[in-house]
């Protein structure tokens, strides 16, 4: 007889809970919130960067731009010697082209990207 009483019991909690409806988000009116288009310039999502637009002035070099954006000479040498004899060879940098530098706030080591115009 208990096995009979619990038996329908969870028949009958079973059939209530399946028959109930079930209200969606619409429903109930809830708001539905749309998340922003990414900002994307140069090619990358700008929304977790700091970015630095600016322009090459007459008698700076990518090293004194590295520098600046706390590049260490070290790896200014190694960018160096790797983009030599390859289509972007730093040596021909022209004053007047625009670059945009990508820095990622609060690390030791800000600059991530950097972007170069083409030559005019």
């Amino acid at each position: 007889m208990k096995f009979c009483k619990h038996f329908s019991l969870i028949i009958v909690s079973l059939f209530v809970s399946c028959s109930s409806p079930q209200a969606n988000q619409e429903d109930k009116g809830l708001p539905v919130i749309s998340l922003p288009e990414p900002v994307v310039e140069y090619g990358f999502v700008v929304d977790t960067f700091t970015l630095v637009k600016n322009e090459i002035n007459p008698g700076e070099s990518l090293g004194k731009i590295l520098n600046t954006n706390g590049v260490s000479f070290s790896q200014i040498a190694i960018i160096a010697k790797e983009t030599r004899n390859t289509d972007f060879d730093v040596r021909y940098l022209k004053a007047g082209q625009t670059y945009g530098a990508f820095k990622i706030p609060q690390q030791i080591i800000q600059l991530s990207y950097l972007y170069m115009s083409k030559t005019r």
